[in-house]
């Protein structure tokens, strides 16, 4: 599994905006999420119509590195363990994360969240 930090230079593929795609992320062709209506980065999506399922991979478009679902879809395990202390320290270059934990870090979103 990738660490937290490999996980989101993959996902960002070399961008610094909220998405790979920039500010807010088009439902369906670039990320699968719970549409609501009101999250300032969700571009479409049916609030009215939820999905039952998650999206078959590959579907979405791919970032810069040419990684598709990086966005949503299904969430993705980091090997991270998560520790919400961990986010308060200030962000150093490539860190790893606490050594053990009760939860795993998860990254990307899933079609069952927000987008945000």
């Amino acid at each position: 599994l990738p660490t937290e930090a490999e996980w989101e230079y993959a996902c960002r593929a070399g961008t610094d905006t909220a998405a790979a795609f920039g500010e807010r992320a088009v439902f369906g062709s670039q990320a699968v999420y719970r549409a609501t209506g009101e999250d300032p980065l969700e571009l479409g999506g049916d609030p009215l119509k939820p999905l039952r399922f998650a999206q078959r991979a590959g579907e979405a478009e791919p970032n810069k590195f040419g990684l598709h679902d990086m966005h949503g879809n299904v969430a993705e395990w980091c090997s991270d363990w998560y520790r919400s202390e961990a986010y308060k320290e200030p962000a150093r270059e490539n860190p790893t994360g606490p050594a053990d934990g009760d939860k795993r870090v998860l990254r990307g979103g899933s079609f069952r969240d927000p987008a945000s």
